[in-house]
C-alpha cells in the first residue's frame, strides 16, 4: 500500500495490516536495504519522473547518496512554504 502523502504512523500501519497489506510505502526517498526491509513493515519509495535521464535513473538504482541527499533537500525546501498554510488551515478548522 502507498500511504497517502507518505504519512505513516502506528495507526496507519495497524489499519494496513488489518486490511491484508504486508508493506506500506513511504515517501522517504532513500535506498532500502535488507536491514530496513522487514516484513511486515514499511518500504521507502523513489518518485521516478518522466524527465529523469538514464543517468539519474542509474543513480537511483545504484544508490548514489548525492542523488538521495539532493531529493531530501529539495523536498525540505518545497515543504517550507506549505507549513504556514497548513498551520493556518488547521487553525481555521478549529475555530
Amino acid at each position: 500500500m502507498a500511504a497517502p502523502g507518505g504519512f505513516i504512523n502506528p495507526r496507519v500501519m495497524k489499519s494496513a495490516y488489518e486490511c491484508g497489506y504486508a508493506l506500506v510505502g513511504t515517501c522517504d526517498e532513500w535506498m532500502n536495504s535488507p536491514d530496513t526491509m522487514t516484513l511486515p513493515g514499511s518500504v521507502n519509495r523513489v518518485n521516478v519522473r518522466r524527465h529523469f535521464s538514464i543517468q539519474a535513473f542509474r543513480h537511483i538504482v545504484e544508490g548514489h547518496s548525492a542523488f538521495y541527499l539532493w531529493r531530501q533537500v529539495r523536498a525540505g525546501g518545497l515543504a517550507i512554504p506549505k507549513r504556514p498554510l497548513c498551520r493556518w488551515d488547521h487553525h481555521k478548522r478549529i475555530n
